[in-house]
């Protein structure tokens, strides 16, 4: 469509007429609090009469598109643009109605600060910290933490293991890579010869320092690629074993063992739901062969167990979880599950049986009762029998913060638990704030940080 063809059809002269017979908004004044009781108002009828709903329109419409009214029947433009604003603030209204009904109670009244209920699906994530502590639970399950750790991040150091094409790919760009450091080095070796011949102090001593600093990074990256080229190795020579369907014991496993099996890793972006359990989530990879589903996490830490050849109770819980959510969605029977260190390919495989599979459906519906005990009831859980489990926790890691910030959040409604240090800095932490008192974080403990009193 040429410059001019699509001026003429979008001549702002010619859509004047059109434009100056709609109705004109005007502006008033709102009170936010009646704004308030209208949306909700607004929004219980939407839902008594099925108005609005996103299934119900995209049923009438053949298209897909939302639109339940015909070009005829086409509502005036005025009258589209209310109801898209409704159907906005009555979106907007549904995530605040926890909020506002928790404000009603007599907790909430009587000084402490309530909390937005969390959204209805709880997710695996969360579940497998139900069974390390509760309080990490409740606060993963509020801040929406869905996915499983995946690779990690931020480590400059850090080599792939569990792709092969991204360890060929590295490997190719760090041979590149040792071969310009030679050539450089070969370069700053003639500088720091001439400097040498010809008695440059200037030139002789700035060559030796970059010809000893490339030198150490040469180092590094070969030490890099012989790791690289044994990682390769092993995917291309590994034996195709799997574990047997019927398994009852925790066994080890290979994970390009698995894949010289016939399993292809998938990696799905959005997380399952369940269509009839509160649950969802997303394993980090779901090793698929013809109707077998396999789901596979991965660990944090380096050790998966207490002892070697054992799993912690968290990853037990995620894997029969996602089997659960498998199982639902694929209509087939999970028989076990695979987890890994953070960095290694070598990992344990857990077999599934159905007695994990209602423990975990009890533990789930216990979760959600004491979920809604700590929002709706002020019923906060305490610290894990465990101790230690507080030592590295990221809820209770202690970031300083300014008188400023905690007047703020008094005037908010917000009771925070302010910790203070010797030297007078004060400090907070989203497991205090939340839960009404300090955990014994490692950083808490080594700093001496005391609770302030207000």
């Amino acid at each position: 469509m040429s410059r001019k063809v699509f001026e003429y059809f979008f001549d702002p002269d010619d859509l004047e007429p059109f434009y100056s017979e709609l109705p004109r908004s005007k502006l008033t004044a709102i009170n936010p609090l009646e704004m308030r009781d209208e949306r909700l108002a607004e929004t219980v009828a939407d839902l008594a009469d099925g108005e609005g709903s996103s299934v119900g329109d995209t049923t009438a419409s053949p298209m897909g598109n939302g639109d339940n009214h015909s070009p005829a029947n086409k509502p005036p433009k005025s009258q589209r643009t209310t109801n898209e604003t409704t159907r906005v603030a009555s979106d907007s209204t549904a995530m605040q109605i926890g909020g506002a009904v928790a404000g009603n109670n007599p907790a909430d009244q009587s000084g402490v600060a309530h909390h937005t209920r969390v959204r209805r699906l709880i997710s695996v994530h969360a579940l497998g910290q139900y069974v390390f502590c509760v309080r990490s639970a409740i606060l993963s399950a509020e801040l929406g933490d869905q996915r499983d750790i995946d690779e990690p991040l931020g480590r400059f150091t850090y080599l792939p293991n569990f792709d092969r094409e991204r360890i060929e790919e590295l490997l190719s760009a760090k041979i590149t890579q040792l071969g310009f450091f030679v050539l450089y080095g070969v370069c700053l070796a003639v500088l720091m010869k001439m400097g040498l011949a010809e008695q440059k102090r200037w030139v002789f001593y700035p060559s030796l320092a970059g010809l000893l600093t490339l030198t150490f990074w040469s180092l590094s990256v070969f030490v890099c690629i012989l790791d690289l080229a044994l990682r390769r190795r092993a995917a291309i020579h590994a034996e195709a074993r799997e574990p047997e369907p019927s398994i009852t014991s925790i066994e080890r496993i290979n994970w390009w063992s698995m894949l010289q099996a016939g399993f292809e890793p998938v990696a799905y972006e959005r997380p399952f739901q369940h269509p009839e359990l509160p649950l969802e989530g997303s394993p980090w990879r779901v090793l698929q062969r013809d109707s077998r589903r396999i789901p596979v996490i991965k660990s944090g830490a380096r050790e998966l167990g207490p002892k070697q050849g054992e799993l912690y109770a968290k990853h037990q819980v995620r894997l029969v979880a996602y089997a659960l959510l498998l199982e639902a969605v694929s209509h087939i029977e999970v028989p076990y599950g695979l987890v890994f260190p953070v960095d290694s390919p070598h990992g344990l495989a857990f077999p599934i049986s159905d007695e994990l599979r209602e423990r975990c459906r009890k533990l789930l519906y216990d979760f959600e009762q004491k979920l809604g005990e700590s929002q709706h009831e002020n019923i906060q859980p305490g610290l894990p029998d465990n101790r230690n489990r507080c030592s590295r926790c990221d809820f209770g890691k202690p970031v300083q913060t300014t008188l400023k910030e905690i007047e703020n959040a008094d005037k908010a409604g917000e009771q925070l638990v302010v910790l203070q240090h010797s030297s007078g800095d004060l400090f907070r932490c989203q497991c205090a704030d939340r839960f009404g008192s300090a955990p014994p974080h490692e950083q808490i403990v080594k700093r001496g940080l005391r609770v302030v009193v207000r």
